[in-house]
């Protein structure tokens, strides 16, 4: 057996790979999990025993008795689909915003789409830049209710690490991402001054803001939230400083004070599992408040707010509905060229490269 390394990509370490003959990589794998359950069952401990003192530490609250059922709320998503083919990727996007009393739906939902602005031969980046251009449309689209509510939801964080995702992107996917980030940071400057709190709900806690506040390297927030708090529980907002210069840099691109728009970050468990819900500086002194509504309009088996999975539904692009686009324009330019041999050409692709 012998050992080669690569250049960590995944946390800023050397580490070694194994290579040896294929009838011993099951042996492997299982010496792998086995070592694995050891780091996962030490995690485990280290948070049991601490339990306590780290419940002090994240300021632990609960949520107070709060009459909902006036409570008017924009929520508001995005989501794509799209299929590579020869002719590159081609994605459809589109956002959903629908207006709440409670947690009853009050309107008719309103839409919005874009045509993302070229044809990219990389899939990845495709995915990518449509995931950009959903943000956009999400910002957008909760701007038109401003007016008219006590609270915007974002489905989806607000510190999304467009910079991070600005690495890799071409140089259209770069002005993309800064005008999303210039969206955002109009949003919140416009709810800023109309006194509207702008929460991001994030269901799928993959993050490390609270961890890194309790010394727990190498745990995620969820498994920390989940093991201390209770069910009506949430933590105090933990700062997400290191957005702050994206925040920044967005706020001079539109000619906004940042001041008051840094993200904040709390953990609430409302039903089952843990949540984490992001909002400005602003309206971190009302997070009590604010928590204390979206638990009496949540779910008691998720803990998401009602009008998330709503607008969560309703954003979806199916494989079927972009199917229905994609045989339409596939059909529509083999007519209008009126030579069937296109076909191939735009015919989706798969496997590898």
């Amino acid at each position: 057996m012998r050992k080669a390394s690569l250049e960590s990509y995944l946390a800023e370490k050397e580490d070694g790979i194994v290579i040896v003959p294929y009838s011993s990589i099951k042996k492997l794998i299982e010496e792998n999990i086995e070592k694995s359950s050891r780091i996962i069952k030490g995690s485990i401990l280290k948070v049991s025993s601490a339990k306590e003192s780290l419940r002090r530490i994240a300021g632990i609250m609960k949520i107070t008795d709060v009459d909902s059922s006036n409570f008017r709320t924009v929520a508001v998503d995005a989501g794509y689909n799209g299929i590579e083919t020869a002719a590159g990727f081609r994605p459809v996007v589109i956002a959903v915003a629908a207006e709440f009393r409670g947690a009853r739906k009050e309107v008719e939902p309103i839409a919005a789409t874009m045509e993302v602005p070229d044809v990219y031969m990389d899939e990845e980046e495709g995915r990518r830049i449509s995931s950009v251009v959903g943000f956009y449309l999400q910002f957008r689209l909760a701007r038109e209710f401003l007016s008219s509510v006590d609270a915007v939801l974002l489905d989806g964080p607000l510190n999304m690490g467009f910079s991070h995702m600005m690495r890799r992107f071409s140089k259209e996917g770069i002005k993309l991402a800064e005008m999303a980030g210039s969206e955002l940071v109009t949003l919140l400057d416009e709810a800023r001054s109309l006194g509207i709190p702008v929460l991001g709900v994030v269901k799928r806690i993959r993050s490390s803001i609270l961890s890194r506040k309790l010394k727990l390297p190498g745990i995620s927030d969820l498994a920390v939230s989940d093991a201390f708090l209770s069910r009506g529980e949430y933590t105090e907002p933990v700062e997400a400083d290191w957005m702050w210069d994206d925040i920044v840099l967005w706020s001079r691109l539109v000619g906004v004070n940042p001041s008051g728009l840094e993200i904040y970050s709390s953990f609430a468990k409302l039903g089952r599992r843990p949540i984490r819900v992001d909002m400005p500086e602003y309206c971190v002194d009302r997070a009590g408040e604010l928590l204390s509504h979206l638990a009496n309009i949540s779910t008691p088996d998720s803990g998401v707010p009602l009008p998330i999975t709503a607008v969560d539904r309703l954003s979806k692009v199916s494989d079927e509905i972009y199917r229905m686009f994609y045989m339409r324009t596939m059909s529509k330019v083999a007519r209008d060229l009126g030579d069937p041999t296109v076909i191939p050409f735009l015919s989706p692709q798969y496997g590898e490269d």
